[in-house]
């Protein structure tokens, strides 16, 4: 293991037969991304991803950080993604689960203080306990290989030292934390001298600042320009991902540069509290013990379940009739579930979800398809973004967000027309600023960072402000334009 004593020196990576590949694990989703200098300093865009991860019928541009072990935690034959779930699935119909190991957001443990090489981390399924560093190990390894393996099959003749490597790093862990995180990275075989780290809220808005330019008119309210305007502004990053909402205050300096002023981070407010509303809603239409039922005895099938509403519900669109309805295919042990908890009290599903439900009247249950009105899954919706509202303008009330100029929004949530648009009906009294694929901001841009400018090692922000539940978080000055 590396000492986490060295600071971190600038990237030099504008050789034209180099290639810079950026890794992103994320809480909830990873992915990677790649440029190939001689392509970038030629077309700035050309920043390219893996090939589609796939889970049944669906491709996203990340795949699900999870991590499945052989029995008492044998590293050997490790899956890993969407991959380590459906086995997962599949050992469990077999009925031959039992011993395995499965991890999942495992990046959310480093939050935690005093979290060291030492720290210990419980599976999910079987509460066996593995070193946190040894899974996070497991997954850098796992995606620096894809990585590799990806930039060799478009680039034959690229060797491993013709790669660079940047590592983006969440701001709220402690600069400690964040060197730890590096010496992994250097242990699952990236070399030092060609890996740095960079701030995911840097990346972001280096990302965002490639679609607009700030320029601050009399009154103080920001306006798209296609120049940056030497006048002092800040502008409100919002990073909705799948577990938090973390949002920083950048503020855009004379010099061309923008400082980080100040950050929180705010769990429970993610695309994962959706999940939850509607794993709620379920329960209130066929009954708790249901569903509690459905995740202890067919954790595969209440996962499938999980992971279609998880795709599914990124098709709701605010235009939408509120009457039209959505349709959503239940696991088949539910109702054999029901019908031996219920035998003595409903004939049907329908039956309880007419003398019980709230929602009988928006909700149709046809024996293996359950019609659910739009204007339902807006309500769960709804209830998160009222949550991120009353977040942010708390955060809005401190001295740091005075003279807020504009408002971005990225992170795998902002993908969600449904939440663009309610981010933006909660808030008609600013310019908010949604860039393509929102969800690829940190990957995207750490790769444009590192290729522009120089990455600076983090700094404390002078005169934090801590919240109950939220972290102040450390900042740095870096060059976007």
């Amino acid at each position: 293991m590396f000492r986490s004593d060295t600071i971190i020196q600038p990237l030099s990576v504008k050789e034209d037969s180099s290639v810079l590949v950026t890794l992103d694990i994320g809480d909830t989703y990873s992915g990677f991304a790649y440029t190939y200098t001689k392509e970038y300093l030629e077309d700035e865009w050309t920043i390219h991803m893996n090939d589609p991860w796939v889970r049944e019928k669906h491709m996203t541009h990340k795949t699900c950080t999870t991590l499945l072990l052989e029995p008492h935690g044998e590293m050997k034959g490790a899956k890993y993604g969407y991959e380590a779930e459906t086995d997962f699935a599949g050992k469990f119909l077999d009925g031959c689960h039992a011993e395995y190991l499965l991890f999942r957001n495992v990046k959310q443990e480093f939050y935690k203080d005093g979290v060291n090489f030492d720290a210990m981390i419980t599976d999910v399924n079987s509460g066996q306990e593995k070193p946190l560093c040894d899974i996070l190990l497991a997954l850098l390894t796992f995606f620096r290989e894809k990585a590799l393996e990806r930039v060799r099959k478009r680039f034959d003749a690229i060797t491993e030292n013709d790669i660079f490597w940047v590592l983006s790093v969440p701001s709220a862990w402690k600069q400690e934390t964040s060197l730890l995180y590096r010496d992994l990275a250097i242990e699952s075989g990236i070399p030092f001298r060609r890996l740095r780290l960079v701030t995911e809220p840097e990346a972001c808005l280096a990302y965002v600042m490639q679609f607009i330019r700030i320029k601050v008119s009399p009154d103080g309210r920001a306006k798209i320009s296609n120049k940056i305007s030497h006048f002092d502004a800040r502008v409100m990053l919002l990073d909705l991902s799948g577990d938090a909402a973390t949002l920083s205050v950048h503020r855009v300096s004379g010099d061309k540069t923008f400082k980080m002023v100040f950050q929180t981070r705010s769990h429970k407010k993610g695309s994962s509290q959706v999940n939850d509303q509607f794993l709620l809603f379920l329960s209130n239409l066929i009954g708790e013990d249901i569903i509690r039922t459905l995740k202890k005895d067919y954790i595969d099938d209440y996962m499938a379940m999980c992971d279609e509403f998880e795709m599914r519900k990124r098709e709701i669109k605010p235009g939408t009739s509120g009457t039209e309805l959505f349709s959503f295919k239940l696991p088949y042990q539910i109702e054999e579930t029901f019908k031996e908890q219920y035998k003595t009290e409903y004939v049907t599903i329908t039956q309880r979800i007419k003398e019980k439900s709230v929602y009988r009247d928006r909700v149709r249950y046809d024996g293996s398809r359950l019609h659910v009105e739009i204007s339902v899954l807006k309500d769960l919706f709804n209830i998160v973004l009222d949550k991120i509202e009353v977040y942010i303008r708390n955060v809005l009330q401190m001295a740091p967000c005075a003279r807020i100029a504009s408002f971005m929004l990225v992170g795998g949530f902002s993908e969600s027309k449904l939440v663009q648009a309610g981010i933006k009906k909660r808030f008609p009294e600013m310019e908010v600023i949604i860039p393509e694929t929102p969800e690829l901001a940190v990957m995207k841009g750490s790769v444009m960072l590192a290729m522009n400018h120089e990455i600076r090692p983090p700094t404390p922000v002078s005169g934090s402000y801590q919240k109950e539940k939220e972290q102040t978080i450390i900042s740095s000055v870096c060059t976007v334009l």
